[in-house]
């Protein structure tokens, strides 16, 4: 797994707002596991995991359907 940019921990930040508090570090362990098999998938067949995307962080987090931007439009 690459290093995540400021852009991903953002939405990695938010894809984890929904989640209990007492269950969010099992499940950030869970989603970062789950980008590093994609990105484990990525290299080894030159194809996007079917279920945890590209391999990044940004991608998996979009899987997850976060919550938007407080601030947004």
């Amino acid at each position: 797994m690459r290093d995540p940019s400021g852009p991903e921990l953002l939405l990695f930040a938010r894809a984890l707002l929904p989640i209990a508090p007492e269950a969010r570090g099992r499940t950030a362990a869970r989603i970062l596991q789950e980008v590093d098999v994609a990105d484990r998938h990525l290299q080894s067949l030159r194809s996007c995991h079917p279920d945890f995307g590209d391999g990044s962080l940004m991608a998996r987090c979009l899987l997850l359907a976060p919550p938007a931007e407080p601030f947004g439009a």
